[in-house]
C-alpha cells in the first residue's frame, strides 16, 4: 500500500492504473502509449527509488555497515576547519589515476587551490598521469601530513574529476601555483603552452572526506580508522580557505 501527503491509502494496481494513464493520450481509435511502460510495476520502481534516496541521504555515524564514514558531522564546524587546515598546511598532494588496462597509478604533486577548491598542478604532458587523465577523467586525491606521530592521522581524502586546464585560464592560474611555492619560481605563462612540453591540470572535486577517530570495534582493543564525510559547500564557504 502508497500513502501519498493527505494519508489516504490506495493499492499499487490502482496507483498503476492511474500512472499508465500519464503514458496514454486518447484519440478517435483508441489509447496510443506515448512512452514505454517499464516492466516493473510502478509503485515498486517509486519504492526503490525512495528508499536509494534514504541510503544515500541517511545521516549515521561510523560503523561497519557503512564502511566507518560518519555522516552525521559533515556539516560540523571542527569538521570544516580540520578539513580546510589540511588543505592550508601541506604543499603535496598524492593523485590517484588510472591506467587504460585498468591498474592504478599514484603521484606526488605540489599543489595550489581556489575559493572553490579546486586544486591544481603543473605536469608533463607525456607523463604517465597526465596521460591516464586524458583517457579517464575521474581521479582521487589524498592530501595529508606524513610527519605526525603514529596513531594521530590528518588526512583530506577527495574524489572528483580532472582535466588540461583551458588556455585562457593559465595566467590566473599560474599565480596561484607561484605564490604557494616556499621558493621563489621564474615562470611564465609560455611555459604551460603552445609546443610546450607542461600543461597546468585542474582537479574539481565532488565529494570529500576527512579522517575520523579511531573506534574500538565490539568494546575491545582493536582499534578501527573512520571517516567523517565533510559537506563541500560548507568546506567551500569556510574562512579558513
Amino acid at each position: 500500500m502508497i500513502q501519498n501527503r493527505r494519508s489516504h491509502l490506495f493499492s499499487s494496481e490502482s496507483f498503476s492504473g492511474i500512472v499508465r494513464s500519464l503514458f496514454l493520450q486518447s484519440s478517435p481509435t483508441g489509447s496510443t502509449l506515448l512512452f514505454p511502460i517499464p516492466p516493473t510495476p510502478l509503485p515498486v520502481l517509486i519504492l526503490q527509488g525512495c528508499s536509494y534516496m534514504n541510503r544515500v541521504t541517511m545521516m549515521e555515524p561510523a560503523s561497519a555497515t557503512n564502511a566507518w564514514v560518519n555522516t552525521i558531522d559533515s556539516k560540523n564546524p571542527e569538521v570544516i576547519a580540520k578539513a580546510s587546515r589540511i588543505i592550508a598546511n601541506n604543499i603535496y598532494c598524492t593523485l590517484s589515476t588510472c591506467c587504460v588496462d585498468g591498474s592504478p597509478w599514484v603521484s606526488p604533486l605540489f599543489f595550489a587551490y581556489d575559493d572553490n577548491l579546486n586544486i591544481y598542478w603543473s605536469s608533463a604532458i607525456v607523463s604517465k598521469h597526465s596521460q591516464n587523465i586524458y583517457n579517464n577523467g575521474r581521479v582521487a586525491i589524498a592530501i595529508f601530513n606524513s610527519s605526525v606521530s603514529e596513531g594521530t592521522p590528518e588526512g583530506l581524502y577527495l574524489y572528483g574529476t580532472a582535466s588540461e586546464l583551458k588556455r585562457e585560464e593559465t595566467e590566473k592560474v599560474m599565480k596561484l601555483l607561484v605564490n604557494r611555492a616556499r621558493r621563489q619560481v621564474n615562470r611564465t605563462i609560455a611555459d604551460y603552452l603552445d609546443d610546450s612540453p607542461r600543461r597546468i591540470y585542474q582537479f574539481q572535486p565532488q565529494e570529500v572526506w576527512v579522517s575520523g577517530d579511531r573506534l574500538p570495534i565490539d568494546n575491545s582493543n582493536v582499534l578501527v580508522d573512520t571517516k567523517t564525510q565533510v559537506n563541500l559547500l560548507e568546506l567551500r564557504n569556510s574562512k579558513l580557505i
